[in-house]
C-alpha cells in the first residue's frame, strides 16, 4: 500500500529510527535518530529561528544533579513498555519526583544493576508494577534477587550487592477484585518454590486465568498508580546538606542572572547602533572556522578594542 496515498489529516504513519542524522558545528553534539517522529520534530525545531536580539542567556536555576535523593526520591519499575505516554501525560514522574524504568519481560542486567546501586535500604525505595500472572510475580522477584534455580544451575546473570528496599505494587489479586479487571485464559505451567503468590492467587492461576496491566482503562491505570504512590510518598525535599549547597547556588545564580539581564539590555542597545566591519564577508571566507564561530571572533575583537 502506498503510505502517502491517504491524506486524512489525523492519520500518522510512522517508521522506527534507522540510522542517525548528525548536525555539525552546533554548540553541542546533535545526533537525531532517523525515524518519522524524530525527523519531524527536528524540522519543526529548525524552523523556529529566533530574531538576533532574542538573547536569553542565563545560568540554569535547576540543581545540577541526576542522583537519587537529589533529583528523585523513588524508582518505579514497570515490567513492560507502552505505558510511557499515559505516565507522561499525567506527569507522574514530575508530580511525585520519581524515576521510571521499564523493560520487556524479565529485567535486564542493566536494570538490576541500577536498582542495586540506588534502591538499597540507605537509598531510595523501589516500587514494582507487573502483570498478575506467574511471569509477572517472577519478574518482580528476579528484579531484586536471584532464584535458587538460577544459582543451582549456573545461570546467575547478576549478583546483587545489596538488599533492595522494594515494594510490590501489583497487580495482585486484591487489585483485580477492587477494579473488577477482566481476566484472560493462559497455559498454566506451575509456580516456582519461592513464589510470592498467596494461596488464593495460586488457585486463580490454577484455573488458567491471568490479568494483564492492559486490562486497566487508561484513567483507572493512572488513578491506581497515583493512589499507590500517594500511600508511600510525601512531597520530596532533599537532605539538609544538599539544601544548603543548593540554596547557596540558587542565590549565586539569581545574582548572576540579574547582572546578565542588566548587561544584556545595554549590549543590545549598543549593537543596534553598531556598524558592520569592513570586508566582513571576505574575512569570514578566509577563516578556517565555521562562519558563525569566525563572526563571533571578530565581534570579540571589536569589544576588546573598545575596552
Amino acid at each position: 500500500m502506498n503510505q502517502n496515498r491517504h491524506k486524512t489529516a489525523h492519520w500518522r504513519i510512522t517508521a522506527s529510527p534507522r540510522g542517525t542524522l548528525t548536525i555539525p558545528n552546533a554548540s553541542h553534539e546533535v545526533k537525531i535518530p532517523v525515524g518519522t517522529l524524530e525527523i519531524q520534530a527536528h524540522l519543526r525545531e529548525a524552523e523556529n529561528i529566533k530574531k538576533w536580539d532574542e538573547i536569553n542567556a542565563s545560568v540554569s536555576s535547576h540543581w545540577p544533579s541526576l542522583a537519587e535523593l537529589e533529583r528523585y526520591q523513588a524508582v518505579l519499575y514497570i515490567e513492560k513498555e507502552g505505558f510511557e505516554p499515559q505516565l507522561e501525560e499525567a506527569e507522574i514522574a514530575e508530580k511525585c519526583d520519581i524515576a521510571i524504568i521499564s523493560c520487556k519481560g524479565q529485567s535486564v542486567v542493566a536494570a538490576r544493576h541500577f536498582v542495586d546501586e540506588v534502591c538499597h535500604h540507605a537509598g531510595v525505595p523501589l516500587f514494582v508494577v507487573h502483570d498478575f500472572d506467574p511471569a509477572g510475580l517472577s519478574i518482580c522477584q528476579r528484579l531484586t534477587s536471584v532464584s535458587d534455580y538460577a544459582r543451582e544451575n549456573g545461570l546467575v546473570k547478576y549478583e546483587f550487592q545489596n538488599d533492595i528496599n522494594v515494594t510490590d505494587f501489583g497487580l495482585r489479586l486484591e487489585d483485580v477484585e477492587e477494579y473488577e479487571l477482566e481476566s484472560e485464559e493462559f497455559d498454566y505451567k506451575g509456580l516456582p518454590k519461592d513464589t510470592i503468590a498467596t494461596d488464593e492467587e495460586k488457585e486463580f492461576f490454577e484455573q488458567g486465568q491471568r490479568v494483564e496491566l492492559n486490562a486497566f482503562p487508561a484513567p483507572d491505570f493512572i488513578q491506581w498508580i497515583e493512589t499507590k504512590l500517594e500511600d508511600q510518598l510525601d512531597k520530596f525535599v532533599p537532605a539538609d546538606d544538599i539544601l544548603e549547597s543548593a540554596w547557596r547556588r540558587a542565590l549565586a545564580v539569581a545574582k548572576i542572572n540579574r547582572a546578565i539581564k542588566d548587561t544584556r539590555d545595554q549590549a543590545i542597545k549598543e549593537a543596534e547602533k553598531a556598524k558592520l566591519p569592513k570586508k566582513l564577508r571576505q574575512k569570514l571566507a578566509e577563516s578556517q572556522d565555521p562562519w558563525d564561530a569566525a563572526l563571533y571572533e571578530l565581534a570579540q575583537e571589536t569589544v576588546e578594542e573598545e575596552q
